[in-house]
């Protein structure tokens, strides 16, 4: 926290990526979203995010991007971190100055969740960082005005099912904390919007109950888990890009339990029971894919790992 004297505290967190479980879409809203119902899940595939505050300085904000930075993203106003910090200052009226330093790893557009991750890390690490310590229905409104992501990255456990446009939170029990996964990013991104765009309302129900769901997830089932896997949107995006369809396969055929597509793409990940089934895929498809593609072999996060932590003595460099 930021101590008498104006002595500059550092907060250090990372920012984990998320997989969607499932993915239901039940039509746009009067407002132009859609409504939709999934089941989101943090994994080890992480940001680092570092905080600088300086008592006294004006609201100023400061940005440095470092690491595997996606093309096209900006160290301003426009980056969810950035926002993030601003809407903290807007909504406290803390005066300091905050200095952003971002180590990207989590590719843009691929449904991971990266850049909502940033901004709520920057709102937790904010909070502690301050002394404010807000209370988590205040950080939830803020991470609701950034984007509809953001709200799960407030929370501490390591899944939560999330309604609305994403920004209705219940967290949920996750027995499958630790287990191997493998993620493929494929090199290029999905469009969001277009994705949404060319979403056709299923016309019957789903085969599987999401409270059946839930409870499979809660008692660690990964075969049930991984047999209830599905997103809505992954039909339009593979008739886009069929590529995708071919890296689903090769993760079942590669060993994977269960195999889906995460958020709106591009990126997709596999379920396994063994990790050394999970890192030869890996490697396999490592070797198979271009060198713009990225495959993480890693594993289910356990709740509240990526809280972060301040540290009053030690000064981080400036950002």
């Amino acid at each position: 926290m930021v101590e008498p004297g104006g002595r500059i505290v550092c907060w250090r967190g990372h920012a984990p990526a998320k997989l969607n479980l499932t993915l239901r879409v039940f039509g746009k809203r009067p407002d132009g979203y859609h409504e939709l119902e999934t089941v989101m899940a943090a994994i080890d595939w992480v940001d680092d995010i570092e905080l600088e505050l300086t008592p006294g300085g004006r609201g100023e904000i400061r940005m440095e991007l470092l690491g595997d930075v996606p093309e096209g993203l900006v160290s301003g106003p426009e980056n969810l971190a950035w926002m993030a910090a601003q809407r903290f200052l807007e909504g406290t009226g803390w005066s300091g100055a905050i200095g952003i330093r971002l180590t990207k790893r989590i590719p843009a557009g691929a449904g991971l969740g990266g850049g909502s991750s940033d901004a709520g890390a920057v709102l937790r690490g904010l909070s502690a960082a301050t002394g404010l310590e807000l209370d988590r229905s205040v950080l939830l409104e803020m991470a609701q005005a950034i984007g509809s992501d953001v709200p799960f990255f407030i929370t501490d456990n390591s899944a939560a099912v999330c309604r609305g446009r994403g920004e209705l939170i219940d967290e949920c029990a996750n027995g499958l904390e630790g287990m191997p996964i493998v993620v493929v990013y494929p090199g290029f991104g999905s469009s969001t919007r277009a994705a949404y765009a060319g979403f056709k309302k299923p016309l019957s129900p789903p085969a599987w109950n999401p409270t059946i769901f839930l409870d499979f997830l809660k008692k660690g089932s990964l075969r049930q888990v991984a047999d209830c896997l599905t997103n809505d949107l992954a039909g339009p995006v593979t008739a886009k890009f069929p590529f995708l369809e071919l890296v689903r396969k090769a993760l079942i055929e590669g060993g994977a339990l269960g195999a889906s597509m995460t958020g709106s793409g591009s990126a997709f990940f596999g379920l396994f029971a063994d990790e050394l089934v999970a890192e030869g895929v890996s490697r396999d498809l490592r070797g198979r894919l271009g060198p713009a593609a990225r495959v993480h072999c890693g594993r289910f996060l356990d709740s509240g790992v990526w809280r972060g932590s301040c540290d009053g003595d030690h000064r981080c460099g400036g950002a």
